[in-house]
């Protein structure tokens, strides 16, 4: 019986070693650098909150500016009932529509100066009915008062899924399309922060999303990949508690 030398064995692992790292860059592609962080375990950790939290929404709005603003936001969301009102993480700089120096100049509001500062532009909503969310709505609603947020981050329900509703899913070129792009298209986006696995349901048109445990799910970054993916969402509920 004649054994491997060791020059062989340590040639071996390393093209297999090598065969891993160019599967796992393939099934989530990612920059050298984020892929280095991940292998130390340092910031690519996914995002959790304590299991004691309640269902809840942050809304992060790159341009709040004034009460102006946030009067909009807040009517355009008053329709949604299974939302609370509206709570501002952090104040806004005490900045009014129309107010005005002693010059006759509008006075802008004061500039973020830190990152501490930039929690002043995020919106806190909890969630008061869970099985009656749609969070397409939500997003809907945000587009018509013309202010976008950057970031939608639903998180304090434990364990939980999120299901889409594709209305486009008319074949079975659709579906391999949803299979061989759309889990690929959310793990680049995600890169390992909340997304877990994916099923897909042909015939009620739906995909259901499954989240890591206690993490931090950003709808905006659901709503890029499918976008990319050449779909968009009539709906997006949250489930939880066990499969039927």
């Amino acid at each position: 019986m004649h054994f491997a030398r060791p020059g062989q064995l340590i040639a071996m692992i390393f093209v297999w070693t090598l065969c891993l790292v160019a599967y796992d860059q393939h099934a989530n592609p990612r920059s050298f650098a984020t892929y280095w962080a991940e292998f130390r375990g340092s910031s690519t950790r996914p995002t959790v909150v304590s299991e004691g939290d309640t269902p809840r929404v942050k809304l992060s709005m790159p341009h709040l500016c004034c009460s102006g603003c946030l009067n909009e936001i807040r009517a355009a969301l008053k329709p949604l009932a299974w939302l609370a009102p509206a709570r501002l993480v952090k104040e806004l700089p005490t900045t009014e529509i129309g107010a005005e120096s002693a010059g006759g100049s509008e006075t802008p509001p004061p500039a973020a100066t830190s990152a501490e500062d930039s929690t002043a532009n995020e919106i806190e909503l909890e969630i008061l009915d869970l099985p009656r969310a749609d969070f397409s709505l939500l997003d809907q609603a945000l587009h018509d008062t013309g202010l976008v947020p950057d970031r939608i981050e639903v998180s304090g329900m434990g364990h939980f899924r999120l299901e889409v509703e594709l209305p486009h899913l008319c074949c079975k070129v659709c579906s391999r399309a949803v299979d061989d792009q759309l889990e690929r298209l959310l793990r680049k986006e995600t890169q390992g922060r909340w997304f877990d696995s994916m099923t897909m349901n042909h015939v009620k048109k739906t995909v259901t999303i499954y989240a890591r445990m206690n993490a931090v799910v950003d709808l905006v970054e659901l709503h890029k990949a499918l976008a990319q993916a050449g779909f968009s969402a009539h709906s997006v509920r949250v489930l939880t508690g066990p499969e039927s």
